[in-house]
């Protein structure tokens, strides 16, 4: 039996997985575009009142989040470490090559997401395995894996953050190169007033969506200002 997966990578043989390139080799924000049409009711937990709608409806168009199934979204539940890979090779393979490619992928691959790990290792966006794949990703984790997906020249830098100032976030943790980034560049916020992460913590599917859409559409950053103590 053979799935057919959507990517946009170089022709290579992965782990006996053929993979043919439809796109062309330009590295631009500008190739994320809408293939797909949200319309109210695909997800029976997803409203228009919720905060998330627009991120949600958005992630749908672009192809870089599905539901769980049976029309359910599950905003409140939590992203995996392979969900969190799968959304980032996701963003990488649209930014790299513009189009969607069909993967062959053979049975030999034992998970749903070997693939996406092994597109991920080879492009730089997680530098080593992860023990659990099913693990729900922590905030810090996500960040890192998502800040990797696309080059440093689309984070362009609106905000002013010092270092260390983002409270739970010391600027010599292992997340923090990621974090700041994102921060600086108005796709993370903070989870209050003083900018507080909460790295350790879980993400959810909602707030997953709210990242990813700001990454691909500047226009939806924002803008905050954190200094550090003096």
């Amino acid at each position: 039996m053979k799935k057919f997966l959507c990517f946009m990578m170089a022709c290579t043989f992965i782990c006996g997985a053929y993979i043919k390139i439809c796109g062309y080799d330009v590295l631009s924000i500008e190739n994320f575009y809408n293939t797909n049409s949200y319309t109210e009711g695909i997800y029976i937990d997803v409203t228009k009142s919720d905060w998330f709608h627009a991120n949600v409806a958005m992630a749908y168009d672009y192809e870089l989040m599905k539901g769980n199934g049976e029309g359910i979204f599950s905003p409140s539940g939590n992203v995996t470490i392979a969900e969190a890979i799968t959304i980032a090779t996701r963003i990488n393979n649209i930014y790299n090559y513009g189009e969607t490619l069909y993967v062959d992928v053979d049975e030999e691959f034992s998970a749903w997401y070997t693939p996406y790990v092994v597109y991920a290792l080879d492009s730089g966006i997680i530098a080593s395995e992860y023990v659990d794949y099913n693990a729900p990703a922590t905030r810090a984790e996500f960040a890192k894996i998502l800040a990797n997906s696309m080059d440093n020249v689309e984070f362009t830098e609106i905000n002013y953050v010092d270092d260390g100032a983002i409270p739970d976030v010391p600027i010599d943790s292992d997340c923090a190169e990621s974090v700041y980034l994102l921060y600086r560049a108005g796709i993370i916020a903070g989870s209050d007033e003083r900018g507080t992460f909460y790295p350790d913590s879980t993400i959810t599917r909602a707030e997953a969506a709210a990242i990813i859409t700001r990454m691909i559409d500047p226009s939806l950053r924002r803008n905050i200002e954190l200094y550090g103590e003096y």
